[in-house]
């Protein structure tokens, strides 16, 4: 995956909401938001908590180095970022993380 490094600092990260990803996939997708106003986002979050009061504890992310997140936003279609959103909860994951079993 594009900037997943185990040797990164916690200040080198930043966290992505993403498609739940089960046992054996080899790829994750980062999920993207529509604005009201027509704009494709990519969510980012500063820390894990700010992830969690922004999107929900159901939500399932992911974390990557922040020089590669410009290259994940170009990829995606999206046109920008939104930092530390925090999503209406008719917007959140309301399904229980299940640990990669279907």
């Amino acid at each position: 995956m594009i900037g997943l490094d185990e040797g990164a600092t916690e200040t080198d990260l930043v966290y992505l909401p993403s498609e739940r990803v089960r046992q054996g996939d080899a790829e994750a997708t980062v999920e993207l938001r529509r604005l009201e106003d027509g704009r494709l986002v990519v969510l980012a979050y500063t820390s894990v908590e700010a992830l969690v009061e922004g999107c929900g504890e159901r939500q399932p992310w992911l974390s990557v180095r922040s020089e590669y997140l410009e290259q994940i936003v170009s990829g995606s279609g999206a046109t920008e970022v939104l930092w530390n959103a925090v999503l209406p909860d008719e917007q959140r994951q309301e399904a229980p993380v299940s640990g990669g079993q279907s």
